[in-house]
């Protein structure tokens, strides 16, 4: 089962043809990678992709229906380039928060288990206006997989961190 299908995607920011005519598709548990020039529209279309833009035309299905839907957005766990979280909040704040909106089922274990997960579990007091680069770069990605999403749409996630991480 295709868990991304594309075809015949078009999209313009205002008169310019940014996408014209993409066609792929994704099976259920592949991994793949967007790569262009800038301003190709790998962004654009990973923004399409998780419901937050319309393209002109064409078709997009996530998981079979549009990704407009709200029982698909819970699917996905979106991370846009350079992602920003609250700044005035904590680290389980911000992960907590997003868990809740994502409909994670036991919120604070959830976010306690991803937490560990990207090694930030010993900033979660912290506020995140006071994290590295490399940290802050781990929130974000920690927001959007708490909710175990079926499927991923990561935009630069490997901005910012260490080789180890």
């Amino acid at each position: 089962m295709n868990c991304i299908s594309v075809r015949n995607l078009v999209f313009n920011y205002d008169s310019f043809n940014l996408i014209e005519g993409l066609d792929f598709s994704i099976e259920c548990g592949e991994k793949h990678s967007l790569i262009g020039v800038n301003g190709s529209g790998k962004s654009t279309t990973l923004k399409i992709l998780a419901g937050l833009l319309r393209p002109v035309s064409g078709e997009v299905k996530i998981l079979g229906s549009n990704p407009e839907n709200p029982d698909v957005k819970r699917k996905i766990g979106y991370l846009p380039e350079d992602a920003s979280p609250y700044r005035l909040l904590s680290v389980r704040e911000n992960v907590e928060y997003a868990a809740a909106l994502r409909g994670a089922e036991d919120v604070r274990d959830s976010a306690d288990n991803i937490m560990e997960y990207f090694d930030i579990r010993g900033y979660e007091r912290i506020k995140s206006s006071k994290l590295s680069r490399g940290n802050l770069q781990r929130l974000p990605l920690s927001m959007a997989l708490v909710h175990k999403p079926e499927i991923m749409i990561l935009d630069e996630p490997l901005n910012y961190l260490d080789v180890p991480t």
